[in-house]
C-alpha cells in the first residue's frame, strides 16, 4: 500500500483520500505513509483529527469547524482576524507541507475548504482518511479492504498473523493444531478488518476461539466490553453505531434491509427482494457500508450485517420488510428450478455465491408459510445442497421443516421424511 500511494505522490498527486469501512487500517497507514514522506517536506508533516467534529447543520458551520481545527493543529492564532480561511491559506501557501485529515466523513460537506488550500498552497499535499469520498477536483481514491484471510502453506494469510500477533501481545497460547479451523473461520467473519481483529484478541483472553466464533455467528459478541484505551470505540457496537448516527433515516432503513442478505450478494436482487432503491444503494456504497464486488455483486461485511440486523428490529415494518425480503428470494429461487434440472453448470456455480441468502430466504418464510407454501422451496434448495453435496445441509433443513410444522399434512410430513432419508443415504 505504501508503495503504491508514493508512486501516485511521486507522480504529482496533491490529494489522496484512503477510502474504506470503518476499522480497515486508514489512519494507522496514513501515519506510517506520512512518518515515511516527512523528509521530503521541510515544513513537516501535520494530523488533525475531525473524529470528534459531529454532522452540523450547515455547510458554512462545518467548514468554520475544520479550518478551526486545522489552525488548532498548526499552532494558529485566529483570535485577530476576522478572516481565519485567508489566514491559513496565506501560511500553507509559504510552505512545504503535508496535512493529514483523519475521519473526515464527517466533515465531508466542507469538502470545498480542502479545494480552496490546495488552491492557495501549491507545495501542500493533503492525506485523507475517510469512509466517504470527497467528490472535488484532482481528488485520487486508494480504497482500503480487510487484510488476506486465505490460509495456504504459503501465506498463513495476513489477518491470521495479526489475530495471532496481537494474542501473543497480550499473553494468549493459541493452539494452531486444534483452533486452526475456529482460527480461519474467526478472521474470516470478521472480514480481516484490523480494528476488529485486535477487538477478538482481547476477547481470547476468556473465550476459545470456537467459543468466539459461535458468538459473531449469532450476533451476540458486537455488545462486548473490552478496554483498549488507545481507541475511542469501547466495542465494535460503538464503531457500528457511530456509523448508523451519520446516515439519514432513509439510508438506515435501506442498511437494515439489505442486511437480510447473506454473503454477496446480487445487485439486481437488492430492489425486488430488499426493496432499496439503486439510489440508497447507491449511498450505502459511498458511505463504505456495502462494498462494490466483481460481476456486479454487492457484498456486507459481516459486522455490519449483524448491526443492520439489529436495527432491522426498531423500524416499524420490520415483520413486512422480512416477508418481502423472503418472497423475493423465493421467486428467484423458484425461477432456478427448471435451468438447475437441465444441469446447467453455469448456473449452478451462480447459485452457490447466492446459497446463503437463499437459506436465510427459506428460514424466514418457515416462520409465516403454510406446509403447502414451504414444501417447494424448501424441495428446491434440498435439491441445490444435494448438487452442490451438502448432504448435511439438506439434513438439518428438513429436519427444522419437520420441527416447525408437526401438525403438517401427513403426505406432506412422509414426504419430507422421505426427503430426509434419502439426503441422509448420501451423506
Amino acid at each position: 500500500d505504501l508503495r503504491r500511494i508514493r508512486q501516485h505522490l511521486d507522480r504529482g498527486e496533491r490529494l489522496v483520500t484512503l477510502l474504506g469501512p470503518a476499522g480497515v487500517g486508514k489512519s494507522r497507514l496514513a501515519r506510517a505513509l506520512m512518518d515515511e514522506i516527512a523528509g521530503n517536506y521541510p515544513d513537516g508533516c501535520v494530523m488533525c483529527s475531525f473524529d470528534f467534529i459531529g454532522r452540523e447543520s450547515g455547510t458554512q458551520l462545518l467548514r468554520d469547524h475544520v479550518v478551526a481545527a486545522l489552525g488548532s493543529a498548526l499552532g494558529l492564532d485566529f483570535s485577530q482576524t476576522v478572516q481565519p480561511m485567508a489566514m491559513l491559506c496565506k501560511y500553507l501557501g509559504l510552505r512545504r507541507i503535508v496535512l493529514g485529515l483523519d475521519g473526515f466523513e464527517n466533515c465531508v460537506e466542507a469538502a470545498p475548504a480542502v479545494a480552496d488550500i490546495l488552491l492557495a498552497a501549491p507545495n501542500c499535499v493533503v492525506i485523507v482518511t475517510s469512509r466517504v469520498r470527497l467528490g472535488i477536483a484532482h481528488e485520487w481514491l486508494y480504497e482500503l479492504h480487510g487484510l488476506a484471510t486465505d490460509d495456504g502453506d504459503a501465506d498463513p494469510g495476513a489477518a491470521l498473523a495479526l489475530l495471532r500477533a496481537c494474542a501473543r501481545r497480550l499473553g494468549v497460547a493459541l493452539d494452531d493444531v486444534r483452533e486452526h479451523a475456529a482460527l480461519q473461520r474467526l478472521v474470516q467473519l470478521l472480514d480481516g478488518s484490523p480494528l476488529a481483529i485486535q477487538f477478538c484478541a482481547q476477547s481470547l483472553r476468556t473465550l476459545t476461539a470456537a467459543q468466539l466464533v459461535q458468538r459473531l455467528e449469532q450476533g451476540t459478541w458486537l455488545d462486548s466490553s473490552l478496554h483498549m484505551p488507545e481507541y475511542r470505540h469501547r466495542t465494535m457496537q460503538d464503531v457500528m453505531s457511530d456509523i448508523w448516527e451519520q446516515l439519514d433515516p432513509a439510508a438506515q432503513e435501506a442498511w437494515a434491509r439489505c442486511a437480510l442478505f447473506r454473503g454477496t450478494f446480487p445487485r439486481e436482487w437488492v430492489p425486488d427482494c430488499a426493496g432499496v432503491s439503486d439510489e440508497s444503494l447507491t449511498v450505502l456504497v459511498e458511505r463504505s457500508v456495502v462494498a462494490r464486488e466483481p460481476g456486479g455483486r454487492c457484498r456486507m461485511h459481516e459486522l455490519t450485517r449483524q448491526h443492520g440486523l439489529a436495527m432491522l428490529d426498531t423500524l416499524a415494518g420490520a415483520d413486512a420488510y422480512r416477508r418481502q425480503f423472503a418472497l423475493g428470494v423465493l421467486a428467484r429461487l423458484a425461477s432456478m428450478a427448471p435451468r438447475l434440472e437441465r444441469e446447467d453448470a453455469a448456473l449452478l456455480q451462480d447459485v452457490k455465491a447466492d446459497i446463503n441468502t437463499l437459506a436465510a430466504a427459506v428460514e424466514l418464510a418457515l416462520q409465516w408459510a403454510s406446509p403447502s407454501q414451504i414444501d417447494a422451496p424448501v424441495a428446491a434448495l434440498c435439491d441445490i445442497y444435494h448438487r452442490l453435496g451438502w448432504h448435511f445441509a439438506a439434513a438439518r433443513l428438513l429436519d427444522s421443516v419437520l420441527q416447525r410444522h408437526p401438525d403438517a399434512p401427513v403426505a406432506l410430513r412422509v414426504a419430507w421424511r422421505h426427503r430426509a432419508g434419502a439426503v441422509l443415504h448420501n451423506h
